[in-house]
């Protein structure tokens, strides 16, 4: 995403975002139109007890957290569960909170997070190995409870670590190899952390409760984008960043943050108000909330 790094884009995203608040109703309006002919239901499927968060790979297979059940599903494109593993424990079967899914075309990260670990799996959930921070060489001080972990092009790990705001990274052998978001960050710093995206390639993306800040790789901060809605999880999908509250989703275009491509209130229009997370796959938008996956049509 070379384009990612244009100012004029990030600056007109923060004043967008910032005055959504203030012009919500007006904007809306405005935007139910543009989008009148391209936004509807297609199909959804009751699934789960309460999902927690999804994550979908570029072959478009979903893989989704029950927090509830302490189990981790693979479903296909028509929501149909294919595969699903875990429950309640600490052995390599079994997850405490799960909170966090990761995909790529071939492996699957969960994040475990009351087990202190991330568990591998290829992309049909059989189990590969545990991913332990704490058994890096790496002497920590403080108690590790990853609430996310991403993985970079080149095998990277970046495990969120919100109970003490702060990212760690490891390489591909679990070697530490630095943390930021700290203290050390300056005006980078976190307080809150809730979601960490990646593109893989150049930034990672930590979701706070009134802003977006984004890190090179090397955990350099790069910029931050006050948000004044009260938004709880993110995706990037198919050069899309999706934000979303309980109720609304907000859609820009990676490549030109000067308005939104799309604001869907899902409340207003199809009484949903438990929104997970949301992604953009092959122009259908997939909701996951608390117990159910959706598919909207978002046609030309």
């Amino acid at each position: 995403m070379p384009e990612l790094i244009n100012l004029f884009h990030f600056h007109a995203m923060v004043f967008y975002i910032s005055i959504m608040r203030k012009f919500v109703i007006i904007f809306f309006l405005f935007v139910s139109q543009m989008w009148s002919q391209k936004f509807e239901l297609n199909f959804q499927k009751k699934l789960f007890d309460n999902a927690v968060c999804f994550s979908i790979n570029q072959i478009g297979s979903i893989y989704v957290v029950d927090g509830f059940r302490n189990e981790i599903y693979l479903a296909d494109s028509s929501f149909e569960i294919k595969e699903s593993y875990g429950g309640s424990g600490s052995d390599e079967l079994s997850f405490d909170s799960p909170v966090d899914i990761f995909a790529t075309s071939l492996t699957v990260f969960v994040t475990d997070r009351n087990n202190n670990r991330i568990q591998v799996f290829d992309r049909k959930l059989n189990f590969i190995y545990t991913f332990d921070p704490k058994s890096s060489n790496h002497i920590f001080d403080e108690i590790l409870y990853p609430a996310g972990c991403v993985i970079s092009t080149a095998g990277d790990y970046f495990i969120l670590d919100n109970e003490n705001n702060r990212v760690l990274k490891f390489d591909s052998n679990g070697k530490f190899i630095l943390q930021f978001g700290n203290y050390e960050s300056g005006a980078y710093q976190l307080t809150n952390p809730k979601k960490m995206l990646t593109d893989g390639f150049n930034y990672i993306f930590i979701l706070e409760l009134n802003r977006l800040i984004i890190f090179d790789l090397f955990g350099n901060g790069v910029i931050q984008i006050p948000i004044d809605i009260d938004i709880i999880s993110a995706s990037l999908s198919e050069n899309y960043l999706i934000l979303n509250s309980e109720y609304e989703i907000l859609i820009f275009s990676i490549n030109d943050f000067r308005h939104p491509v799309g604001i869907f209130n899902l409340e207003k229009d199809f009484s949903i108000n438990d929104i997970r997370q949301a992604a953009i796959v092959k122009n259908k938008l997939i909701v996951l909330t608390k117990e159910r996956l959706i598919k909207f049509n978002l046609s030309n």
